[in-house]
């Protein structure tokens, strides 16, 4: 995370917004569970998921619970998911800049995935949203099309943690601009950025009307 959680937690704590539950999509192995308990986040109310099944057996076999394999999108239907020597480069999308940026940094498998939407996967899953009111998304350009398949349970979500791109760092990737319009319209808005020189970096939206009722 470009923003540090304790600061992504600090800002949420100026609006009195207080994360109980996370849903982490684009889990990878997990970096950031040290940082969610410290903040007081039960592991149990931590979801994570992943594309990659090694990555979700890994993350298994070391006690972490509610790992889940699944590649999202806002449709179901069969693609190609493509793996890098690199695997948090990993996308459902193509190299976009990312190639030039990162010239190590190559495809070395595509896999064939059914994909699901969020909405699908909660339901499926029977997780009770109630709770999860921080999202965070680091899916390599599919942030935007995430969301909208998760439309039936964005309003659970408090704040929403976002890998964003200003350049098309993966083929077809959203948008920083597109992702601001989108959480806008529904009731977000983006209070912190952090942007790096290869064209993409991290943003974090909180819901409007806590921000306008402090």
């Amino acid at each position: 995370m470009l923003i540090p959680f304790v600061e992504c937690y600090n800002i949420l704590y100026t609006y009195e917004m207080k994360p109980t539950g996370i849903i982490h999509i684009g889990a990878h192995e997990c970096e950031e569970l040290d940082t969610y308990l410290e903040s007081g986040i039960s592991k149990n109310e931590i979801y994570w998921i992943d594309a990659i099944q090694e990555k979700v057996d890994l993350m298994k076999s070391k006690g972490i619970p509610n790992v889940f394999c699944a590649a999202l999108d806002n449709k179901e239907h069969i693609v190609k998911f493509n793996i890098t020597n690199f695997s948090q480069s990993s996308s459902l999308l193509e190299l976009g800049t990312h190639e030039q940026s990162y010239p190590s940094i190559r495809v070395v498998e595509s896999r064939e995935v059914k994909t699901q939407t969020l909405n699908n996967f909660i339901r499926y899953n029977n997780i009770d949203m109630s709770g999860c009111n921080f999202w965070a998304l680091d899916i390599q350009g599919k942030e935007l099309d995430v969301l909208k398949g998760a439309d039936e349970y964005i309003s659970y979500a408090d704040a929403i943690y976002c890998e964003v791109n200003v350049q098309e760092v993966y083929k077809g990737c959203s948008i920083l601009s597109d992702l601001d319009t989108y959480l806008e319209e529904k009731g977000f808005i983006r209070i912190k950025l952090e942007l790096t020189s290869e064209g993409w970096g991290d943003a974090l939206y909180i819901r409007n009307e806590k921000r306008e009722h402090i």
